[in-house]
């Protein structure tokens, strides 16, 4: 019998393993890499501050991960959500956000929100499976002095 997937808690113990994930999220996903905060500084920071960052395991293995930020004014936020690449496509990504959006709703959120690519079907079809339902678009603009 195969064992049961575990979710568990990331501790400072991950931080590497959660830096690497999120280098591949940005590279993936943001398609940028100009941060003034390195990935494992902000994850540190993150975890000082409350967030619950999520990692879904399988065969004692990580395999997908999920950030939530503890309720502010009733909203949580999660993201990134993220699945290296040969673990994708077996529903991790979608297990480790429905435990974010119940940690959030737990922790007292009443409205749970996260951002998505609309380029992305894959994850815009899961995350509509999970509740979630499209309310806002925005661009992202970034201005630089003249030379």
């Amino acid at each position: 019998m195969r064992p049961a997937p575990v979710l568990g808690w990331a501790t400072s113990a991950d931080v590497d393993l959660l830096a690497g994930w999120l280098q591949e999220f940005r590279r993936e996903a943001i398609r940028r890499l100009a941060d003034p905060l390195p990935v494992a500084d902000r994850i540190r920071r993150g975890l000082a501050a409350g967030d619950a960052l999520l990692i879904w395991e399988v065969d004692d293995r990580p395999v997908a991960l999920a950030m939530t930020r503890p309720p502010i004014a009733g909203m949580s936020r999660i993201g990134p959500v993220y699945t290296p690449l040969e673990h994708r496509r077996h529903g991790f990504g979608a297990a480790v956000t429905a435990a974010a959006v119940d940690w959030a709703l737990a922790a007292g959120a009443s409205r749970v929100v996260l951002f998505v690519d609309q380029a992305n079907p894959t994850s815009n079809r899961l995350y509509q499976r999970l509740g979630f339902r499209p309310a806002h678009d925005s661009v992202e603009l970034s201005f630089r002095p003249p030379r």
